[in-house]
């Protein structure tokens, strides 16, 4: 990624990571970016859970550790053969960064 656009991501992303700071999501900065570069609109709750809309349907997702749903998967189309008729995924990753 380039400079530039890696400081217009830090840049679009501050406010909801400012404002999600202010109400005490203990999440890393740099995480809460590659979150909200996805999902501007996009929530992370103080129950380890993240809510978000994809491909028109609200999905809440609960996370361990520190570091919330990491977005990849959506970004990459992972999920996109899903039936329309499925509403419930469960999906048990072993990536850990």
């Amino acid at each position: 990624m380039s400079f530039l656009k890696c400081i217009l991501k830090y840049i679009l992303t501050a406010p909801n990571c400012f404002i999600h700071k202010s109400i005490g999501i203990d999440v890393a900065y740099k995480d809460m970016v590659d979150f909200f570069r996805y999902f501007p609109f996009g929530r992370i709750h103080k129950d380890k859970t993240v809510s978000f809309r994809f491909m028109g349907q609200k999905v809440k997702m609960l996370y361990k550790g520190k570091r919330p749903v990491g977005c990849g998967i959506f970004k990459n189309g992972e999920y996109d053969l899903i039936p329309e008729s499925d509403r419930e995924v469960l999906d048990i990753g072993t990536a850990h960064h």
